[in-house]
């Protein structure tokens, strides 16, 4: 769209200069002409226009310093011509077309060794299961069978309880019920191995005290064990769990799958120890 601004250009005639009459010049006249060059005066001004590319015009008006005309000069019926001035229309920059790129993909990553390690974890416990299983399956071999030919566990501890680990422990191999401990039957057991202890003590003969309970309460094993050098406790009860489970009668006493209960007891003076093992 454009504008048109019209512009006056006023057009100042041509100063004349009256002569200068020195001479016989009324003061009446003087006046007379200061008061009709003053009612002809006017400020000229010149005004143009621009237009920016945001569509906003600024007008500038200046205005010139104006000259005194004489009555004489003014000219009438003087014509002033217009003059049309036409604004080019200022087109708006085309805006640039700005392409928006997606935001790239994440790279997926596949937990491969997470997944192999529980891939591993679940076949270990699978194979576990099974060998557990394996290891419960009940042996074809009788209890004596086995001991005709036993393999004997190492007991570990130094009291009555060290030697029912150890006999469930040779039981197990076998599939055999595990024995539960006797407070009672214990009871008897250590006082019996004290008994024989204090028998052994009273004479000069080794391990002379060795003999079975007659008031024993169900199947009994008894041991006894001598060393000048001495034993402790703990490795006199493995030396005796090894004999007893080496020894046929013994080994079939604690290894019966009828007996559902195990008391022990022990007893010693550093170099000789007795053991008694009572079952029901």
């Amino acid at each position: 769209m454009s504008e048109q601004q019209v512009v006056l250009d006023p057009r100042r005639p041509r100063r004349r200069r009256t002569p200068v009459i020195l001479l016989g010049m009324l003061p009446a006249a003087i006046a007379a002409t200061i008061l009709i060059a003053g009612s002809q005066y006017a400020d000229p001004t010149f005004t143009a226009a621009d237009a920016s590319g945001n569509g906003k015009t600024s007008v500038t008006t200046v205005k010139e310093t104006p000259a005194v005309v004489a009555p004489a000069a003014v000219q009438a019926g003087v014509v002033v011509p217009q003059i049309t001035v036409t604004v080019p229309e200022v087109k708006a920059p085309a805006a640039k077309a700005v392409t928006v790129k997606a935001p790239a993909k994440k790279a997926t990553v596949k937990k491969t060794s997470t997944v192999k390690k529980s891939t591993a974890t679940k076949t270990v416990k699978k194979t576990t299961k099974k060998s557990t299983k394996k290891s419960t399956k009940k042996s074809t071999k009788t209890h004596q069978q086995y001991c005709s030919n036993p393999n004997p566990v190492s007991a570990s501890g130094s009291t009555g309880k060290a030697l029912l680990s150890a006999v469930n422990a040779e039981r197990a191999k076998l599939g055999i019920k595990p024995l539960r401990w006797s407070s009672s039957l214990a009871s008897t057991a250590t006082s019996w191995s004290k008994s024989m202890l204090k028998k052994d003590l009273k004479t000069s003969k080794l391990i002379d005290g060795l003999a079975h309970n007659p008031n024993r309460p169900g199947a009994e094993n008894v041991a006894v064990v001598y060393s000048s050098a001495g034993y402790s406790a703990g490795a006199a009860v493995k030396k005796m769990h090894k004999n007893l489970v080496r020894s046929y009668g013994h080994c079939t006493n604690l290894m019966n799958p009828k007996h559902s209960t195990m008391g022990a007891g022990i007893a010693g003076d550093g170099n000789t120890w007795y053991a008694t093992e009572n079952f029901r």
